[in-house]
């Protein structure tokens, strides 16, 4: 900046005022400007002013409790002796959103899960809480569901403790709690069978979910549940209208099954119908020619032979394995060798991952190319 000159002298600038304020000079010249302002009233004045101005924008930035003004203190009065009654709409908005997140994302999800077969009692249930290896499984359950209730309740109480009077939330929670445990609990229905040799007679009707155990297995009536078995022999040439999981070393399925069957065996026939879905895990499948599988079939083994029909989509992994049925949808296979036979049928497309070019039939009805990889 540039120096004005007055009564023959040289005035000092504002930057040299400035940095000699910060102490950012040498002693020398801190020196010279000190002694300038002592003998000139116009750069001791300029100084001055400088030094007030600077001691107001320090106080500005250090100023940490700005008073709000009357109306914002005002309203954070009002709001703060009704956030009981916000809190309240919240939960409310809150709880609105679980159900309309559960009717509209996981209710249709559960629902197509069902349909596809990954539905219907819980496998967790089926091998653990009722199983078949002890039967007090049921009162150990209904313990769990009353010391959940508890927790529920003493959650409860410390949510309205504060919000409504003591005696009235006391008086709410126990009423509560007295009348969910005054309701009936539901009905078991389910039936246990052990011994060297099991079997359900043909003329015989098991209304709900039956549990089998034993060297030799044989269903030849009707099972209106679902049925678990754990055996080394299995033969069901009867009617189950639910779901079959069954655990063995030979199983073979010859009657109708209108639920899904699941499994680990080391060799499993099926010559008869699935209703839903197929998923198993053995070491020798074989699905007959008059066999049915409405649902999808997911199935892990060493070998596979497929002639009967499939209603859509297969899930295959394996070390050698031969289609010649009619699989309703896609195929997805990995494997070291797979044969596609000549009065194979698949509608949608195919994929193969093996460390063999697969055997496609030129007879064999595929809706595209199979796929290799």
């Amino acid at each position: 900046m540039s120096e004005m000159p007055k009564d023959d002298r040289k005035h000092l600038d504002e930057m040299t005022l400035l940095l000699y304020l910060e102490r950012q000079m040498d002693r020398a010249r801190g020196l010279e400007v000190s002694a300038h302002t002592q003998e000139c009233d116009a750069c001791r004045t300029l100084l001055r002013a400088l030094e007030r101005e600077s001691r107001l924008l320090t106080r500005a930035m250090l100023e940490e409790d700005e008073p709000l003004p009357s109306r914002l203190a005002q309203f954070q009065e009002r709001a703060r002796k009704s956030m009981q009654w916000i809190w309240g709409l919240v939960f409310g908005l809150a709880a609105t959103g679980v159900y309309a997140l559960y009717t509209g994302y996981v209710l249709p999800w559960q629902t197509q899960l069902e349909q596809a077969g990954l539905g219907g009692s819980n496998l967790l249930n089926l091998l653990i809480f009722q199983g078949a290896f002890w039967k007090g499984w049921p009162s150990m359950i209904i313990f769990l569901e009353v010391l959940a209730m508890v927790t529920l309740t003493g959650l409860g109480a410390m949510f309205f403790r504060r919000r409504i009077r003591r005696g009235s939330a006391l008086a709410l929670v126990f009423a509560g709690l007295c009348t969910v445990l005054a309701m009936p609990p539901g009905a078991s229905a389910t039936e246990f069978r052990k011994g060297d040799s099991v079997r359900v007679e043909k003329d015989e009707t098991i209304k709900g979910d039956i549990y089998l155990s034993g060297a030799r297995v044989r269903v030849d009536g009707t099972i209106d549940g679902d049925l678990i078995v754990f055996c080394q022999s299995l033969d069901v040439s009867g009617h189950v209208t639910g779901d079959i999981l069954t655990f063995s070393q030979s199983a073979r399925i010859t009657g109708q099954v209108d639920g899904n069957v699941r499994g680990a065996n080391n060799n499993l026939t099926i010559t008869g119908t699935i209703g839903k879905s197929l998923m198993v895990f053995e070491e020798t499948l074989t699905i007959e020619p008059t066999a049915k599988i409405g649902g999808s079939l997911t199935s892990f083994q060493e070998g596979l032979s497929l002639e009967g029909s499939v209603g859509r989509d297969a899930l295959l992994f394996f070390q050698h394995a031969s289609l010649a049925g009619k699989i309703g949808g896609s195929v997805r296979a990995k494997g070291d060798s797979l044969v596609i036979g000549s009065t194979a049928v698949i509608d949608g497309p195919a994929r193969f991952e093996g460390h063999k070019q697969p055997e496609v039939s030129a007879s064999a009805k595929l809706v595209s190319l199979l796929e290799f990889k």
